[in-house]
């Protein structure tokens, strides 16, 4: 079985979220846009990506425009394989 999770961390505040398990890295990713949607009233747009093909982890860089500048957010998403072990 394999499961993802999704983390947020605000960089300029240090504060980091775990938003959840899920059960796609689409779900995951859809939470986490969502996320900065709610928490910041504005839409998040996607500033870069990074991939680790071989541990399964996805690290997305969001920023926001608050009328200002920009804040900065950070998503990672992890997967997780279980196995009858695991349980």
């Amino acid at each position: 079985m394999e499961l993802w999770t999704c983390m947020m961390t605000e960089p300029d505040f240090g504060n980091t979220t775990l938003l959840g398990v899920f059960t796609t890295q689409q779900r995951a990713e859809e939470q986490a846009r969502i996320w900065i949607e709610g928490v910041t009233d504005h839409k998040g747009e996607v500033n870069d990506r990074e991939f680790d093909r071989l541990s399964g982890t996805e690290v997305i860089y969001y920023r926001v425009y608050n009328g200002r500048n920009y804040d900065h957010y950070t998503a990672c998403i992890e997967k997780y394989i279980l196995d009858e072990m695991s349980y």
